[in-house]
This record gives structure tokens, C-alpha cells and sequence, in this order.
């Protein structure tokens, strides 16, 4: 593997956090009824992970 350059790579990994970012945000807006659905059929689940995770 060759060695990138600091810039190259800051920018590779910027374009990859903007593109992560486009793509969640997109799947969010469009699960969104779904994703609130799903949490409350599972919501103690979700409360059960949160309370362990602190």
C-alpha cells in the first residue's frame, strides 16, 4: 500500500464522513415512520441498551 500524503488522506476520509452522512441522513428521512415504529414495539429493549451503555 502506498504511502498517502496528511491532505490526501484527511480529504479521502472527509469525503467518505460526507457521503456516510448523505447516506444516513437519506435512510433516516425515508425509515423514519418505520424506525419510530419499530422502536416502540421494542422501545424496553432500546431502554435496556441505553441504561447498560452508560
Amino acid at each position: 500500500m502506498p504511502q498517502m500524503s496528511p491532505t490526501l488522506w484527511t480529504l479521502v476520509m472527509l469525503m467518505t464522513l460526507t457521503v456516510m452522512l448523505l447516506i444516513s441522513s437519506i435512510l433516516y428521512f425515508y425509515y423514519k415512520s418505520s424506525i419510530k415504529r419499530f422502536y416502540n414495539d421494542n422501545k424496553f429493549i432500546f431502554d435496556i441498551w441505553s441504561n447498560s451503555k452508560l
